[in-house]
Formats: structure tokens, sequence, C-alpha cells
């Protein structure tokens, strides 16, 4: 087992105003100097509550969007920088499953349509039956028969149609998986039937995933390693029993319900933190003291169960 994807102080910044009469223009860190590698065949769990960057990192990382600045590296190749005749090549081995699957499937295009074409890319070729043969075999993975084939997405329950965006997104056998909030939008019954799917294909299939998510509990049931993002920066990472175990960074011990010192932080505007020093989390952090306001945590902690805190800064 090797490492698929580094990721390697990856930055993502955003010019906006604070106001449609503002003049100025602030920056916002959507992804702030982020570094980590994923294994073959593991779950990297990432969480974090709205706007800590989750879904930016995810869309660099699958070049929907340009990162600013940093080095992803997949497969062994230089993915931000290969031409795009390579990175052709190489999009068949990462999939991507978005949030919503109302809005993810063309409401135009039948199922078979729908999972052709990725498999039409990635094979070179338009024969008929044999893209209707692999489509139905994708069908299979995910539980669905053939007779879904001709049906639009409109004709789908949330649960059916997410199968359809999974069923498309491991058509190709991809080696690399990023699933981002795959089943917030769905019922808490369906919800655990795709994460049982999810389950059952990677043991079948064999592939690395990036699971997004603000659920702790489903994150924590799927992972192998969990990482905790806030304001676009790294709070801790980890296996993912030691970080819901025994979490490091007040942030995570917010998140899991463990944070001390009575209630919990109210939330920050998103720029309040922007252009200082130190860290960033701490106009909420219940355990900060005078150096957190100047000086900027590192990740450090014993062995590979690691938190952003000046208090494992070793």
């Amino acid at each position: 087992m090797g490492t698929l994807l580094s990721v390697s102080e990856l930055e993502r910044f955003y010019e906006i105003r604070r106001t449609v009469f503002s003049l100025k223009k602030e920056t916002v860190r959507a992804v702030d100097g982020v570094s980590f590698d994923l294994e073959d065949a593991q779950t990297l769990g990432i969480v974090g509550e709205s706007g800590s960057g989750k879904s930016t990192l995810a869309r660099c990382i699958s070049f929907l969007e340009p990162a600013d600045r940093g080095d992803v590296t997949f497969m062994g190749r230089d993915w931000l920088r290969v031409p795009s005749k390579e990175r052709k090549t190489l999009r068949p081995q990462m999939g991507i499953i978005f949030q919503d699957p109302y809005s993810s499937l063309n409401p135009r295009k039948r199922v078979a349509r729908i999972i052709s074409e990725p498999l039409e890319a990635r094979e070179g070729s338009s024969q008929r039956e044999l893209l209707r043969s692999k489509a139905i075999e994708a069908l299979e993975d995910v539980g669905l028969g053939e007779d879904f084939l001709d049906k639009y997405p409109h004709e789908m329950s949330g649960g059916q149609r997410q199968r359809i965006a999974i069923a498309r997104a491991l058509s190709t056998r991809p080696r690399f998986l990023i699933a981002d909030e795959p089943v917030s939008s769905l019922d808490v019954s369906v919800q655990a039937q795709i994460i049982n799917l999810f389950l059952d294909l990677k043991e079948r299939l064999s592939f690395a995933m990036l699971f997004i998510s603000h659920d702790l509990n489903i994150v924590r049931f799927i992972s192998d390693h969990v990482m905790v993002m806030y304001r676009g920066k790294i709070m801790e990472m980890g296996p993912a029993e030691d970080i819901f175990q025994t979490p490091f960074h007040p942030y995570t011990r917010m998140l899991t319900g463990r944070e001390s010192n009575g209630d919990a932080p109210s939330a920050e505007p998103v720029l309040e933190h922007q252009g200082r020093p130190g860290c960033v989390f701490f106009s909420r952090c219940p355990e900060r003291n005078k150096h957190c306001q100047t000086e900027v945590p590192r990740l450090s902690g014993p062995g590979s169960h690691r938190a952003a805190c000046l208090q494992y800064a070793p």
C-alpha cells in the first residue's frame, strides 16, 4: 500500500467586499496551507463547520477550481501542472460525488447517458452496446437494475438519484473517490443505506476516498483517518478512533461535545481573523492564553495524531 494522493501547502484565496457599498476588497483564505497524504484504499474523513474550507479543498484537488499555491501529486503525477491531455488521461482515476443528487444529474438526460458519458471518455469509444453493458454493471454495483437505464432523474427518489451519482462516479473504476457531503440532503433512513453502500463498494472495488461531512458520527463510522478543518486550516488530524476518543484540540472537543469551561463559544464572522497573527481559533477558544494571540501553532503531537495547538507544541 503506497501513497496515492499527496497534498502539500495548498492554498486558495478569494477577494471579497464586506458589503456591496465597500470599495476595499479583503482576502478570505478558504484553504490555507493544507498538507496531507492519502494511502491506497484508505478513507480520510474531513470534518468542520460550514465555511471551514472542506468543499473548496475538494474542488481544488479535483481541479474543478484552481489553487493559488501548493502542490497536489496524484498517482505520482503533478496533478495541478500536468498538460491538459495528460490530466484527461488521469481524470477517470478520480471520481466525484456531489452533495445534491437533484442538481448534480442532468434532468434532460436518461440514466444510460448520464452513466455512459465518463465511460465514453475513458474508453474512447461510442459503441452503444458496450457502453450500455458497462452502465448496467455500474447500476448493479449500487443495487439498481437495468430498468433504471431509461429513466430521467425526476422519476426517481433522492436516494435513487444519489445511487445513480455514485454509479456514474465509479463507472470508470477510479482509484480515488471524492464524496462531498454525499448524504446530507437525504432522509436519515436513506443516509444509513448509502453509507452501508459506500462500505460495501470500498471492500469490493478497493478505492481510496476523501469523505467530507459535517456529521461526526458518519465520519467516525466510515473513515480510517480524520482531518478537522477550521477557517481553511487543519486543526487536528490522526486515526479516526484517536480523534474521537482523545481529541487534542479545543475545537475538536467542541465538535464532539467535549468542550470545556461551560457552553461552546459562538461562531465568529468569517473575516474576523483574516490578516491577523496567532491561532485562527483564538476568539472562540475557551483555553486560550496570551501566546495564542500572537503565535501561529503548527501541527504537532505524538505519532500520527497531531493538533495545531500551542498546548501540544514540542
